[in-house]
């Protein structure tokens, strides 16, 4: 008689239970005799569009970001605004310095209330301005 998927997940709950510590010095050993190869492979990952996709995600959420729409769509939109809301200049996608034209998320501070408080995409100049 064939298992049912909850049954299935369960004897893997189960299994899990009673061999966890085993699988946590099986992970620490492969951690330990491969540290380069694990160092390359986050190398490498960080590099793809879906990680810096999530890492920016993750930083605004972490700057208190509430956008109008799903994180999805919200950096789709922050992808293709090219231009500062405030002064039109075209802003720029900092890599790893931010320069006065680097593209920003600007929110409102004030509003806590848990209710979206993104006012739009400005440069860094109008963002530091905006307050």
């Amino acid at each position: 008689m064939p298992q049912s998927e909850e049954e299935k997940k369960q004897k893997k709950r189960e299994w899990y239970k009673k061999n966890k510590e085993q699988i946590k010095e099986s992970g620490k050993e492969y951690k330990k005799e491969n540290k380069e190869k694990i160092k390359k492979q986050r190398k490498e990952y960080r590099q793809t569009p879906q990680a810096k996709k999530l890492t920016r995600i993750n930083h605004w959420k972490e700057r208190g970001i509430l956008p109008p729409c799903s994180w999805d769509e919200f950096h789709d939109e922050w992808e293709k605004a090219t231009n500062c809301a405030d002064c039109d200049v075209v802003m720029t996608v900092g890599e790893r310095y931010n320069t006065p034209t680097t593209k920003c998320a600007d929110h409102d501070h004030s509003i806590t209330d848990g209710s979206p408080n993104f006012r739009g995409f400005v440069c860094l100049c109008c963002n530091l301005r905006r307050g």
